[in-house]
């Protein structure tokens, strides 16, 4: 096994520990708001934590799918990584502080404001816009980490960061503190900035691990970053059109409250689960494409099927888990157990499926520097979506839905004939028949336990 390998199967490793901890950690907290929450709260709750995460991920301006390109550049000595990360960083901190202003603007001069935003104080509202500057740049410095293959501190402080803001919460309530918007962003604003600082020391010290100067003088071509995050915006951007934060409003607004609402249920389902898968191999694929891009052929291929292998195993173990426990898991969630749930719940979980064999291809045409290709791609199957909307109004919701997740289908495979056909790269498909048994066995072990 090459150093490459045993660094990747080691970043996996670290990375499933990583997952599985923070998402159990946060199903436990999320019951427990549930407990002791009002519905209208958690409603409150939910709307500013997405209004950060999506302001942190549109001031990245595409940085972070940007990282592993330019890998071997940014990592070849301390004036590369200082001169690279300064420069990139700037950007994203103007972008935020010009959104910041606007919005001010709009609210001081032309009276305009969201009634939502109502329910905050001064305080609240300063530590909220703190959180999205420290989210922001923590994004992109974990992302380093874990091109570095440094995984055990992305783990570290990962967890550490999500128990750090369990602990406030949860000591404030059982103090005698409400569970309210002050302590929650009070909350998460100590534990971001804590794990930011965290990250920072962690990444002072890999760079003390780099040469002063690289006798090469690498240097890199503004043009090609700013294409790189040019166009690996525009295609994060144009996947969330496929994504249920905009499915199901649309849903709502054609077919009503309550359809949009059981596939809210169904998505939310299929999504808690592929979402690790996403973790895990979205960043340890990323790390392993940045180290191994100026490789030979034989080689990119060899560790991109053992990338695609190792996800294809994964994704396979899911097929069989879902299709055995597919009702169980919907009425555990209590979801309606009719025609129209199940349906949804396959197109959901077969839309979610093409996202996650897909996931291993986004990262090579990332690495690769060819975001704009995903873009096209991305955006032709967005103009045949809108299209067949346009002229077909009066679809039903399965029909429009299924026409969705074909059209998501077909544009993920047209990226692997892509690639095939530019870099000579295809996936490993092959069954492992221990790994299909195992699965089978494991998925039976489940049924029977809890049905």
């Amino acid at each position: 096994m090459s150093k490459v390998q045993h660094k990747f199967s080691k970043s996996l490793a670290w990375n499933t520990v990583e997952s599985l901890l923070y998402n159990g950690i946060m199903m436990v907290h999320q019951w427990a708001l549930f407990e002791h929450a009002s519905l209208s709260m958690l409603g409150l709750i939910g709307t500013f934590f997405s209004c950060i995460y999506l302001t942190a991920t549109a001031i990245d301006l595409g940085l972070e799918a940007s990282l592993a390109p330019f890998f071997e550049i940014w990592s070849a000595s301390k004036k590369s990584f200082r001169s690279f990360l300064v420069s990139q960083l700037l950007p994203n901190y103007a972008a935020g502080l010009g959104l910041m202003g606007v919005a001010y603007a709009i609210h001081k001069f032309l009276g305009l404001t969201f009634s939502i935003f109502a329910h905050l104080d001064t305080l609240t509202m300063f530590c909220i816009a703190l959180t999205v500057f420290t989210e922001s740049t923590r994004k992109t410095l974990k992302t380093i980490l874990q091109i570095a293959f440094q995984n055990k501190a992305h783990t570290i402080l990962e967890v550490g960061m999500i128990v750090v803001y369990i602990c406030i919460v949860w000591g404030g309530y059982f103090a005698g503190y409400p569970l309210d918007l002050p302590l929650i962003f009070g909350a998460l604003c100590i534990a971001s900035a804590a794990a930011t600082g965290g990250t920072i020391l962690w990444i002072l010290k890999w760079y003390r691990t780099l040469p002063a100067d690289h006798q090469d003088n690498m240097h890199y071509s503004h043009g090609r970053i700013v294409k790189s995050r040019f166009f690996g915006y525009l295609y994060r951007i144009s996947t969330t059109m496929f994504s249920s934060n905009f499915i199901v409003p649309l849903f709502a607004y054609l077919f009503g409250l309550e359809c949009a609402g059981i596939l809210k249920f169904v998505s939310n389902i299929t999504h808690s689960v592929t979402s690790i898968i996403y973790k895990i191999f979205g960043a340890s694929g990323n790390a392993l494409l940045a180290h191994t891009r100026h490789e030979n052929k034989n080689n990119q291929q060899e560790l991109f099927g053992q990338l695609t292998s190792k996800l294809n195993q994964t994704m396979y173990a899911l097929i069989v888990f879902f299709i055995i426990n597919h009702r169980l898991l919907l009425g555990m969630n209590k979801a309606p157990l009719n025609y129209l749930s199940i349906a949804f719940f396959a197109l959901s979980f077969i839309m979610q499926l093409a996202e996650s064999f897909g996931l291993s291809f986004e990262k090579l045409f990332l690495a690769y520097e060819r975001a704009e290709i995903l873009f096209a791609v991305s955006a032709s199957a967005i103009l045949s979506v809108l299209t067949i909307v346009f002229f077909a109004p009066s679809l039903e919701p399965l029909t429009l839905l299924f026409i969705f997740t074909t059209i998501r289908t077909l544009d993920l495979a047209v990226l692997h004939l892509i690639a095939l056909f530019s870099w000579k790269i295809r996936a490993y498909w092959h069954v492992k028949i221990p790994y299909f048994i195992g699965s089978v066995l494991a998925s039976l072990i489940f049924f029977f336990v809890f049905r």
